[in-house]
C-alpha cells in the first residue's frame, strides 16, 4: 500500500516530496482523505452561465450586426449531436468514437462577417448527455459557443487524446424530435448544409434584387434623357 502527501494543482495530484505528479492507473480505486474545506461542491470553472432570452438575443444581434445579413437558425432548447473520435485510446476507453448530445441554451444565429463569409454567433450551450461510448462518469459541460463547447468537452473527458479544434458547421448535427440514440450515422445534414447554404442563398437573392433595382434605375434615367 503506497501513501503520498499530495497537492491538487491544475487538475493533477502532485507529490509534495518530489514535486512530480502522480500517474494513476485508470479504473483503479483510491481512498482520499483531506480537511473538510479542501473539498468543493462544484467546479468553479463549470458554472451554469447566465443566458439571454429570445428578445435579448435578437437585440444583441441587431446591435452588433445591423448592417449585415443575420439569420436565426435554431431556437433555445434545440438538440444537436456531435462526435469525438479518439486518436489515442487508453485502457479505459472501450470505444474509439463517442457521441454526445448538446442543447442550445440560447437562440442560435448566423451572420455575415466583413469578408462576406458566414459565421455562427456566440450562443450559450451545454453537453446534455453521452449517448454512445460508455463513459463511467458524466457531468454537464458548458460553452459560450458551439466551438467552445466541443473544445471544453474534449478537454474535460479526453485530454491529450483529441484536438479541441473543430469547425462547428461540420461538427454539429440537428436532432429531430426526441431521438437521441443510434446517431452514429445521422441522416440529417449538418449545419453547414442546412444553415450556411441557406444564408448564402439569401445573400445571392439580395444581391440580385439590388442589381435589378440598379438596372431599372439606369433604364429610367436613359428613358428620361431621350424624352
Amino acid at each position: 500500500m503506497k501513501n503520498y502527501n499530495v497537492i491538487f494543482s491544475k487538475g493533477h495530484l502532485v507529490d509534495k516530496s518530489t514535486g512530480k505528479r502522480l500517474h494513476l492507473q485508470r479504473g483503479a480505486e483510491f481512498s482520499i482523505q483531506g480537511d473538510n474545506e479542501a473539498f468543493e461542491e462544484q467546479d468553479a470553472l463549470m458554472q451554469k452561465p447566465k443566458v439571454l432570452t429570445s428578445l435579448e438575443k435578437a437585440q444583441q444581434i441587431k446591435k452588433k450586426h445591423s448592417n449585415s445579413i443575420h439569420l436565426k437558425i435554431a431556437d433555445t432548447g434545440q438538440k444537436l449531436a456531435f462526435r469525438v473520435g479518439l486518436s489515442t485510446r487508453t485502457k479505459e476507453d472501450k470505444k474509439r468514437v463517442y457521441w454526445f448530445v448538446a442543447e442550445l441554451l440560447e437562440d442560435l444565429y448566423l451572420f455575415e462577417n466583413k469578408s462576406g463569409a458566414f459565421n455562427l454567433f456566440d450562443c450559450h450551450c451545454k453537453t446534455d448527455i453521452c449517448t454512445e461510448g460508455n463513459l463511467m462518469m458524466y457531468e454537464p459541460i458548458y460553452g459560450n459557443s458551439l466551438s467552445a463547447l466541443f473544445r471544453n468537452t474534449v478537454n474535460f473527458y479526453f485530454s491529450l487524446q483529441h484536438s479541441g479544434a473543430a469547425n462547428a458547421f461540420k461538427t454539429f448535427y440537428y436532432i429531430r424530435g426526441d431521438q437521441v440514440t443510434g446517431i452514429s450515422n445521422p441522416s440529417d445534414k449538418n449545419l453547414v448544409d442546412q444553415s450556411r447554404k441557406k444564408a448564402i442563398e439569401i445573400k445571392k437573392a439580395e444581391q440580385q434584387a439590388k442589381l435589378l433595382l440598379e438596372l431599372q434605375k439606369r433604364n429610367n434615367q436613359s428613358t428620361n434623357q431621350w424624352e
